[in-house]
């Protein structure tokens, strides 16, 4: 906003809301709140909106390229669903094997993983809270668990539940929760680390 005229720029954001008020060179204040209805981690697009930001701060451009840049970045395509299904049993079995367990284990964790994933797929469509979403996926996550020590796929439950688990721990909400407390922004930080 500064790299576009304006004096003073104030942002306020919190996990499902965006306040930025801004005030121009004669004195004129514009505030716009805009509502956050769905959140996805998508650190590639972050990278991109970054650099656009920086090359913008350095060098403005006009609004319509910006817009255009913006649109560009929106529409790129997402990794693919069996990409990320693949990764989520990889993980589910690396996780596995750092904490002790073993092959069929780490099998066991594999399939768990596919079945945490798919898990977070419907729910997600069907626009489920992410507590009950959590809350689903752990409890498949030890059913699956139990079930795969019962047929002897593994041997390991708790390396197995561990695996699958670390899927769901919250990693960069913690950190960003942490980052804002101790920068002061209280609110933010507090509401991250509740939603954590």
């Amino acid at each position: 906003a500064k790299a576009y005229g304006f004096q003073k720029v104030d942002v306020f954001t919190i996990i499902f809301s965006i306040v930025v008020t801004v005030k121009d060179g004669e004195g004129n204040i514009e505030t716009q709140t805009r509502r956050i209805e769905a959140r996805d981690t998508d650190l590639h697009k972050v990278e991109r909106i970054n650099a656009l930001s920086r090359k913008v701060c350095a060098e403005p451009i006009t609004l319509e390229e910006f817009k255009e840049q913006l649109k560009e970045i929106e529409q790129e395509k997402p990794y693919s669903p069996w990409l990320i299904l693949l990764i989520y049993g990889i993980a589910s079995a690396a996780f596995t094997v750092f904490f002790g367990g073993g092959v069929g284990d780490a099998a066991a964790a594999f399939i768990g993983g596919l079945v945490l994933r798919l898990i977070l797929m419907v729910g997600t469509r069907l626009k489920l809270q992410n507590i009950v979403l959590t809350m689903m996926c752990s409890g498949a996550a030890g059913l699956m668990a139990l079930f795969s020590v019962w047929i002897g796929l593994g041997q390991s439950l708790d390396q197995i539940i561990i695996g699958n688990i670390m899927l769901l721990t919250p990693g960069i909400a913690l950190t960003n929760s942490l980052r804002d407390l101790i920068r002061g922004d209280l609110i933010s930080g507090l509401l991250v680390l509740c939603e954590a």
